[in-house]
């Protein structure tokens, strides 16, 4: 599974000036564009500081698990709010393309490899090495509009909530395809033995590709398959 992260990749879709990225000016430019709608509102931001405080969500459990066909209708929800607003001309400017992400995440996911043992650097090179090839497929083959993606959208990340229903926290954002997000839970979430089905019931529900979320996921699972 990727880990968290953020680099270099393709070329990106927006003016080449910008703003350096940390993990706090992103998050809070992504809390900021979400206004509320589908994460916590954000109260006060300290971006120097890195300190965010955001609303408490109530009751604040995390989304795990239930009924297949109840949690890909929410969780489709979710991502319809997250969505929602494409990726304007200043959004992009400020937040990496997913292309860069995806890179540092393989990259990251090699380094702790190696910093555990050889071996399992050695073992694991070839899969890294087949995600970068599928993602890069991926993103070169994208034509369609670009959303501010989660980055990170891992059942953990996922609150439930009295107010929204679902709630997504600890954004990775970036600027990319809408697939991605559907592709990173469809991943993550448990049982994992019924990755490909939910990647197909939640395409499905969001009218996406369901062979590209099908693709994503098998890339954020360093899996991937042709």
């Amino acid at each position: 599974m990727l880990p968290r992260g953020a680099g270099s990749g393709r070329k990106a879709r927006r003016p080449q000036a910008r703003r350096p990225w940390t993990p706090a000016r992103r998050e809070i430019l992504a809390f900021r564009l979400w206004s509320g709608r589908a994460a916590p509102d954000l109260l006060r931001a300290d971006e120097a500081g890195g300190a965010l405080l955001l609303e408490r969500i109530e009751p604040g459990t995390t989304l795990a698990g239930g009924a297949l066909g109840e949690e890909i209708v929410r969780v489709a929800r979710l991502l319809r709010a997250l969505h929602a607003l494409p990726a304007s001309a200043a959004s992009c400017w400020q937040l990496p393309p997913l292309a860069d992400v995806v890179e540092e995440q393989i990259t990251t996911a090699g380094a702790e490899a190696a910093a555990r043992s050889p071996a399992e650097a050695t073992a694991l090179r070839p899969a890294l090495e087949r995600a970068r090839h599928v993602a890069s497929r991926l993103l070169e083959s994208w034509d369609g509009d670009d959303v501010v993606l989660h980055g990170d959208l891992e059942s953990k990340n996922i609150l439930i909530c009295h107010k929204r229903g679902l709630a997504a926290i600890d954004p990775l954002a970036c600027v990319g395809e809408p697939a991605y997000d559907a592709a990173y839970w469809a991943a993550s979430a448990l049982p994992g033995g019924r990755r490909d089905e939910r990647c197909a019931l939640l395409a499905a529900e969001l009218g996406l590709d369901p062979e590209r979320v099908r693709r994503w996921a098998s890339v954020v699972a360093l899996d991937p398959r042709p």
